[in-house]
């Protein structure tokens, strides 16, 4: 079976936690080896912090201005990382439903892959809390690849 595959963009979704910066070390080396460009995104779910203000409903635009300059920074770190690789890469900050704008975005930059990390729920608090990395998964036309911390063989 021949190979028909090209992978020359890659998109890595990094939101700051452990996780992430796992999957952007292997979105990073990924691209290195395959010769690909690299997107890396951050999305600010502003739909939930105004759900979620309650009481605080009032800072409301003081919490998404917060959200998006902690965006900025973990995007500048991510991207600082990166840079130290030679990879190609650009950044992007967007606001909305994670699931919807890693989706979104991977289609408007021509993504042939997606990587992410992931919190490794399971049971009961994925089915309760859901899961960005399974939502992606479910709506994405190009492969998703998980990158989860400590699976990795020694």
């Amino acid at each position: 079976m021949s190979d028909t595959h090209s992978y020359k963009t890659l998109l890595v979704a990094v939101d700051g936690s452990a996780q992430a910066d796992y999957a952007l070390g292997h979105a990073t080396a990924l691209a290195r080896d395959l010769g690909a460009r690299l997107i890396i995104v951050s999305v600010v779910d502003s739909i939930s912090l105004i759900a979620t203000a309650g009481p605080y409903v009032a800072q409301t635009p003081d919490l998404i201005a917060i959200a998006h300059e902690e965006g900025k920074q973990i995007l500048s770190a991510a991207a600082e990382f990166v840079a130290h690789s030679s990879v190609p890469y650009e950044k992007i900050l967007a606001d909305g439903s994670p699931i919807d704008q890693i989706i979104a975005i991977a289609n408007q930059q021509n993504a042939n892959m997606i990587v992410m990390g992931t919190h490794g729920r399971s049971g009961l608090g994925r089915l309760i809390l859901g899961s960005v990395a399974e939502g992606v998964i479910h709506k994405s036309h190009v492969p998703v690849v998980i990158a989860r911390v400590g699976t990795e063989k020694r």
